[in-house]
């Protein structure tokens, strides 16, 4: 497994990665999209949709705060998964509706999604791990 940032730019030198995985190692590849991008930190963001919200409950999902990267970065790695024939795990697919992402999974901020801009706290990876594992 490999945690990297890769973009079209870096094709060639992916293609020989997947080959070398597997043609001469058998292995299966599957590439895992990126988490969404935030534009702070995560629990800097809650905080402050808390302090807007005047005594109403805390959304579990933001629109502005998720940087536009992250929807440019997921039809990206889309076709980077086509052009190198492998599977790909979007995790954009579960952590977000096509224009929201989730802030939290319960009614309190104790459940965040991420640490940072893009770190996954345990309960955001935990959320997205069954998708990952299906695909094994």
């Amino acid at each position: 497994m490999a945690a990297l940032e890769w973009g079209r730019k870096d094709l060639p030198d992916l293609q020989r990665t997947v080959e070398a995985l597997t043609v001469r190692a058998g292995a299966r590849v599957i590439l895992v999209g990126l988490p969404p991008k935030w534009n702070n930190h995560l629990p800097l963001i809650a905080y402050q949709m808390a302090q807007d919200t005047s005594g109403r409950a805390l959304s579990s999902w933001a629109t502005e705060q998720v940087s536009k990267e992250t929807w440019a970065k997921e039809v990206e790695w889309i076709a980077l998964a086509h052009d190198l024939s492998v599977t790909y795990v979007s995790l954009l697919s579960t952590l977000c509706d096509g224009r929201s992402c989730r802030v939290r999974l319960d009614n309190t901020v104790d459940h965040l999604t991420a640490w940072d801009g893009i770190h996954m706290t345990d309960w955001g990876s935990r959320l997205v791990a069954p998708l990952i594992y299906d695909r094994l």
